[in-house]
């Protein structure tokens, strides 16, 4: 491969990293917000069932 040939690939490469890296933060970010979710839905459900039994 020729130098041309080389750091065209090189800088390909470079942006499908980047692509993923993206890729990657709106990936944690959406997980986070689930994890959220989930923690909002287990407090919703204690504070129900501590209503449900009288208050205990």
């Amino acid at each position: 491969m020729t130098k041309e040939e080389l750091e065209t690939e090189n800088q390909e490469l470079k942006e499908k990293v980047s692509n993923l890296e993206f890729t990657n933060k709106v990936l944690e970010d959406l997980a986070n917000v689930r994890i959220q979710k989930i923690s909002d839905l287990e407090v919703a459900n204690s504070t129900l069932k501590i209503k449900i039994n009288g208050g205990k």
